[in-house]
């Protein structure tokens, strides 16, 4: 949400246009994002349609990373087999992928023998490892500096009391877990435990930054990710567990990851905080497109699984879906024509709040 109101209020085209945000909790609260380990996963960029330039974006702002929270650090994803011997996920690592990924910055490569850790294949190379209370403290920030944006806080039961409520042209709902309730649609949280570990002695020390993800872990997804307010350490995906940390899950964590990496040297380690992670997920996959309903447009920009990787890329599809719609109506002098499916006379209920129409993204970008 926050991203998609930066390029919002980034666009020229848009200039004329004010920005209201509203939330049952302003950032950097206790939002799902804010909560997030905070890891940027590259190979998810390459099938979108701004990948590259949401890499670029993330690059930007990791040279301010005191202000921002955003620092690249060298990764290791590493891939096991199953009982089979496939790995879980191949798509990660074909060559092409490899090639697709140097383009985007020389220094990817396959992972060495010692970087593996006993996994069988494997991938090294700069990602993005984000704090998030500071990341999101620094989007309200820059948002805050525009005169045009402004924050409400409140709890939104429908997108109709939002129409009601603002008086908006268009909505963006990009609510997470909260547009299952806004849309009816079945969204679910995929969970994970979560512990941070401040930066102590050489080992820990912000210098010594490498990430490892070991998703496909046979003992649990297992991560160490060295961000810019101390170590994250995780985790489990599962949509079976609450919000209620249960220790005996965050003892067999830190066991992974002191298995996996024993030259942090863990055991020791003094624990500053833990918590359980949701990143909230669509069955029927990402929703971005504009529906048209009787009480005006809405762009939906939820449903990603994988929110921080895809933040801007979808924050800028978004923004396109927006300034598409609103030059498709802009010339029409009647204004009952801004109502599509009003007296369409396909025979069916063109009044009906289940009549519905969607514009899809198209290939082409929006110059800003």
């Amino acid at each position: 949400g926050l991203s998609t109101a930066v390029v919002l209020s980034e666009c020229s085209k848009l200039d004329n246009s004010t920005i209201q945000i509203i939330d049952k909790v302003l950032p950097p609260g206790n939002q799902a994002s804010a909560l997030s380990s905070g890891l940027v996963y590259y190979p998810a960029l390459l099938s979108e349609k701004h990948g590259r330039s949401t890499i670029e974006r993330f690059k930007q702002l990791s040279t301010n990373s005191e202000e921002t929270g955003v620092v690249i650090t060298p990764s290791v994803i590493l891939r096991r087999t199953d009982e089979g011997g496939v790995i879980t996920k191949p798509a990660d690592f074909t060559a092409e992928t490899l090639t697709k990924l140097q383009e985007l910055d020389p220094s990817f490569r396959k992972a060495t023998t010692e970087e593996l850790k006993g996994a069988p294949n494997g991938m090294f190379g700069p990602q993005p490892v984000i704090a998030m209370p500071t990341y999101l403290q620094y989007l309200k920030n820059k948002l805050d500096s525009h005169k045009r944006v402004s924050f409400e806080q409140a709890n939104i039961s429908s997108l109709q009391e939002v129409f009601q409520k603002t008086n908006a042209s268009v909505i963006i709902n990009a609510a997470g877990i909260g547009a299952g309730t806004l849309t009816g649609e079945s969204v679910t949280s995929l969970s994970s435990h979560m512990m941070l570990l401040k930066h102590t002695g050489k080992t820990l020390a912000r210098d010594n930054y490498v990430s490892y993800y070991d998703e496909t872990n046979p003992s649990g997804n297992t991560y160490y990710f060295p961000r810019q307010d101390g170590c994250i350490l995780g985790g489990t995906d599962t949509t079976a567990i609450g919000n209620n940390v249960d220790d005996t899950v965050i003892t067999n964590i830190l066991a992974r990851v002191d298995l996996m990496l024993p030259e942090l040297s863990l055991k020791d380690a003094q624990i500053e905080r833990t918590w359980v992670g949701s990143r909230p997920i669509r069955a029927s996959g990402v929703r971005l497109e504009v529906e048209e309903t009787n009480e005006g447009p809405v762009v939906h920009n939820y449903g990603h699984g994988l929110g921080i990787t895809t933040s801007w890329t979808s924050a800028e599809t978004a923004v396109e879906l927006v300034i598409k719609r609103l030059n498709y109506f802009s010339s029409l002098e009647d204004s009952s024509l801004k109502r599509p499916f009003e007296g369409a006379g396909d025979g069916e209920d063109d009044q009906s709040p289940k009549k519905r129409r969607r514009i899809q993204s198209t290939d082409k970008n929006v110059e800003e």
